[in-house]
């Protein structure tokens, strides 16, 4: 499992919040997880961007619900 750095996550928060989203980070010593909620104004335009965010760090995201609130990376 990939962890993120805690630098990055400012800008990961930043871009859920721009496309309507809250992320959630729960860092614990085997590893990181994460989970965001839909805001009114959520765009689902954001999975990609996620994705893309990922990709650029050579991460790859793990969803672990059908709803795509929660993931891992690796």
């Amino acid at each position: 499992m990939k962890i993120l750095s805690l630098g990055d996550v400012p800008e990961l928060k930043n871009l859920a919040k721009e496309n309507g989203f809250t992320l959630h980070v729960r860092d614990a010593c085997g590893g990181q997880a994460f989970s965001i909620s839909k805001n009114s104004n959520a765009d689902n335009a954001f999975y990609q961007k996620l994705e893309d965010f990922f990709s650029k760090l050579n991460m790859e995201i793990v969803f672990h619900d059908k709803d795509k609130l929660n993931f891992t990376i690796k």
